[in-house]
């Protein structure tokens, strides 16, 4: 009976400790995971009012710039009341505790106003895959592009939330501000990658979406299989196809003062579509430092494409090998893939002067200028001719792009912020908390004029003065 009972005992130790070494597993895992945050994209809202970032592993944060742009607000005042009143109960105390407790407070203050952490967050797409992109379809829909489909929220509803939320937590004096939000109380509908018809009738597997724009009703989205497409929201169908390319393509853009459309890919091309017809009217070589005509042979995309191109929402039966759904440059080793890509690969191109890539793009507020970063970065006048104005010297590659007014902005592969005036003068170099930069986005809202950048780090640090990081905002695994 003693043995029987020493047994169990030993048992329920055991146990607990087996319970408490997987717990501490679990607890291990998930700071690694917090510490290595990759920042893939940052996007403000159309109203200026609030900041949107996704990661590498499937989840979207939100911020409400009042708290950490305006400490004047009335929140920040009733935690100034409080502070104060905290104050005034510490009278008693000797002159020396005193001080000594009012410091305390301010290194406390100091600390919390260094990072803000989101005011909500939720898990958009599947664990461990990464939001290539996040757009602003309007001011009641926000869209995030993902391995294999792009997912529409309802950004009216995620902002009524916060707004609730810091109601709640100013009339109850708490700061627990940050709402996991359930991703089914805001979704609103997906559009799935398409698959390509190949040889036998046999279809491709889904390619990720690496850029988004839109215009009108019309969603403008680019692919991994080397197609750019156009989605009417209304009908809930493709209705063009931009082939050509021949290679993976990263960015999508829609200039109105053209009517075209521009895209970027690892065949080492910039193409300009016209949006209606669906033809290519001009190829840009960055590193021939040429633009020319499309042949005329091009082959004409239209509405009849879609017979050769599936866009089954109800096929769920999707290839969990990610790898396999990379294309193009075949360069890519992780799930990361879309973000840093690999020369293992590219030893032969190398080797022949090709390895030549064009990435980010981004127009001035007149649509004349374009920027184009990758491999090299060069600035364009748009036109008749489209004329190559200048590059950029940089001796990293680039991974986003922003014009702000006679300025443009770049960060890239060594971490560092570059500034450039129009003529390709290099005017500042800011480093930043990340060893890669992946996103750049300015806010052009009066108000909240901030430029943000994230990577390979929780923190996406912020410039108001474009020279100092004035301070971080804090992404939080959705967890």
């Amino acid at each position: 009976m003693f043995n029987n009972t020493n047994n169990n005992n030993n048992n329920n130790n055991n146990a607990t400790a087996i319970h408490l070494n997987c717990y501490s597993n679990s607890i291990i895992q998930k700071d690694i995971q917090q510490r290595e945050i990759v920042i893939v994209d940052t996007l403000f809202s159309l109203c200026g009012g609030y900041m949107v970032a996704s990661n590498n592993i499937g989840c979207i944060n939100v911020w409400k710039l009042e708290e950490s742009l305006h400490p004047n607000s009335k929140h920040q005042q009733q935690l100034q009341l409080q502070q104060q009143q905290q104050q005034q109960q510490q009278q008693q105390y000797q002159l020396r505790q005193q001080a000594h407790l009012e410091n305390t407070h301010k290194t406390v203050g100091t600390s919390f106003s260094e990072f803000y952490k989101p005011h909500c967050t939720f898990r958009a797409h599947a664990p461990y895959t990464p939001i290539n992109k996040i757009h602003f379809f309007n001011d009641q829909i926000l869209a995030s592009a993902g391995e294999n489909d792009i997912k529409l929220w309802s950004w009216e509803k995620i902002k009524t939330i916060i707004d609730l939320n810091l109601e709640k937590i100013q009339n109850q004096h708490y700061n627990d501000d940050i709402i996991k939000l359930d991703w089914k109380s805001i979704y609103l509908t997906c559009i799935e990658s398409p698959r390509i018809e190949g040889h036998g009738g046999q279809l491709s597997e889904k390619s990720e979406i690496n850029g988004i724009d839109s215009h009108g009703a019309i969603l403008y989205f680019a692919s991994g299989n080397n197609n750019a497409y156009s989605y009417d929201l209304t009908t809930s169908q493709i209705i063009s196809c931009y082939r050509g390319h021949t290679d993976y393509l990263h960015t999508i853009k829609y200039n109105s003062s053209f009517s075209n459309i521009i895209t970027s890919s690892e065949d080492s091309t910039v193409r300009l579509w016209d949006s209606k017809s669906g033809q290519c009217v001009s190829i840009l070589n960055p590193f021939y430092k040429i633009s020319f005509e499309a042949p005329n042979n091009n082959e004409k995309q239209s509405q009849d494409s879609g017979s050769t191109i599936y866009n089954n929402s109800n096929n769920n039966n999707n290839n969990n090998n990610k790898n396999s759904s990379r294309r193009g440059s075949g360069g890519y080793t992780s799930i990361y893939s879309n973000i840093t890509p690999s020369l293992t690969n590219k030893t032969n191109k190398f080797e022949s002067n090709f390895n030549q890539w064009c990435g980010p793009l981004d127009l001035d507020e007149t649509g004349n200028w374009l920027a184009v970063g990758g491999s090299t970065l060069s600035l364009w006048y748009l036109g008749k001719l489209n004329t190559m104005v200048s590059q950029l010297p940089v001796d990293e590659s680039t991974y986003s792009i922003v014009f702000d007014k006679e300025k443009i902005i770049t960060c890239g592969s060594a971490g560092y912020i570059n500034y450039f005036a129009l003529d390709g003068r290099p005017l500042m170099r800011v480093p930043s908390s990340s060893k890669i930069l992946y996103s750049l986005s300015f806010n052009h809202h009066k108000r909240n004029q901030v430029l943000v950048a994230g990577g390979t780090s929780p923190f996406i640090n912020t410039f108001i003065n474009q020279e100092n990081i004035a301070f971080s905002y804090y992404f939080i695994n959705d967890d």
